[in-house]
């Protein structure tokens, strides 16, 4: 279960190396062997996409995303609940769009056959990214705005 929890954390902790264990490597290659991957720039900028798209539910799923405090601390505890769920709604709505145009857009890419420029792959495997990551923060939106919820029926 606790693998569940923190997904997020284990698997962008494995494209971080992943990604820095590229960069080094060109980096070795260019300056020592005087030959770069030609590969690495365009495959650590596609895992970029799904770092920042892991690290957005990270930050969801610990409440630290960006929101505006200023409105809110002055509100009284059940305006505050009120807007912490409305936010976890419009969240997950948001969220939920995204991956609805993503898989569109997967889709497109899959049909009409699109290759990444240097590598040459489909490119439909790195548009899935966005389909992939904005599931994964509309979960997190929605366990977010649940336990809000559960958080108002437990107060007396």
């Amino acid at each position: 279960m606790k693998l569940l929890q923190n997904f997020e954390e284990y698997l962008g902790a494995v494209i971080l190396v992943g990604m820095t264990g590229l960069t080094v490597a060109n980096v070795f290659s260019r300056f020592v062997l005087k030959a770069s991957i030609s590969v690495t720039d365009e495959l650590t900028t596609c895992l970029f996409v799904l770092l920042s798209l892991l690290g957005a539910a990270v930050c969801t799923k610990r409440g630290s995303h960006l929101g505006l405090t200023l409105l809110t601390d002055r509100m009284n505890a059940g305006n505050r609940r009120r807007c912490a769920l409305l936010g976890s709604v419009l969240g997950a709505l948001f969220c939920g769009i995204v991956f609805y145009y993503g898989i569109e857009m997967v889709v497109h890419e899959y049909v009409s056959e699109q290759l990444t420029l240097g590598m040459g792959w489909p490119e439909w495997i790195f548009g899935s990214f966005v389909p992939i990551g904005s599931a994964l923060i509309c979960l997190r939106f929605i366990q977010a705005g649940l336990a809000v919820a559960k958080k108002k029926e437990q107060e007396p």
